[in-house]
């Protein structure tokens, strides 16, 4: 019902409208937008098209700008701007009514008093669909900070063969707490030449500014070494 009530405060504000197009149609404008290299927009956005009568299904889709640019400053990967006109109107609440996620995210977030949002960088597009959420409602966005993804030593996405394992897994292999939390810390993020540390200090070192750009690798012998070393401390 949040949801639901946001989506309608768009709707109010003019920065949502109600898109009545069928699936069909829907295929139609989405084949032609994407031969024209355009994002979706429904003829219902400006009022081509008279809406059926009353009782018919729609969805709320968000109004994005058609000028100018988006810019965010990214806490890792710096300033970031997109073209508004390759941004497509998002659908935020489905013809049953529930909402979509990214309408739910910004709802919540706000609701939550959510300040920085720091995740991966596969969700930095995300990033200024729900920075226009955020603006239809009239509300401050969170400051976005996107981080590499973490890859296998060969280089590629990280998966099981690279030991991308449930945290249970390494402590039945006899990881420590400090050695795995130790490690994970210094992956993509570093305090000077500081190798190993205790959580303490990862928490007092700890800053956006020194999270690097470029995907960590994961080195499970550099874990293992890691390890030996907690063991001796105890």
């Amino acid at each position: 019902a949040r949801h639901r009530e946001a989506a309608h405060a768009m709707l109010d504000a003019g920065t949502a409208y109600r898109c009545f197009l069928t699936d069909a149609e829907l295929d139609d404008i989405r084949t032609s937008a994407r031969a024209a290299g355009k994002p979706v927009r429904s003829p219902y956005r400006s009022g081509e098209i008279t809406p059926p009568a009353d009782g018919a299904p729609f969805v709320v889709r968000l109004r994005m700008p058609d000028e100018g640019e988006t810019v965010i400053d990214d806490l890792v990967q710096g300033r970031v701007t997109v073209k508004n006109i390759l941004l497509d109107d998002l659908v935020m609440l489905r013809r049953n009514g529930s909402p979509t996620y990214m309408l739910a995210v910004v709802v919540d977030d706000h609701d939550m008093g959510i300040t920085h949002i720091l995740r991966g960088d596969d969700h930095l597009n995300n990033a200024f669909r729900q920075y226009h959420i955020f603006a239809g409602l009239g509300w401050e966005p969170p400051c976005f900070g996107h981080i590499p993804l973490i890859h296998g030593a060969d280089g590629a996405k990280l998966s099981k063969r690279h030991g991308a394992l449930g945290v249970d897994a390494y402590k039945e292999m006899g990881f420590l707490p400090e050695a795995v939390i130790n490690y994970l810390s210094r992956l993509g993020w570093s305090h000077g030449n500081v190798e190993l540390f205790s959580r303490t200090e990862a928490e007092a070192w700890f800053h956006t500014d020194a999270i690097g750009k470029s995907p960590a690798r994961f080195d499970m012998e550099k874990l293992r070494s890691v390890n030996a070393h907690w063991l001796r401390q105890m």
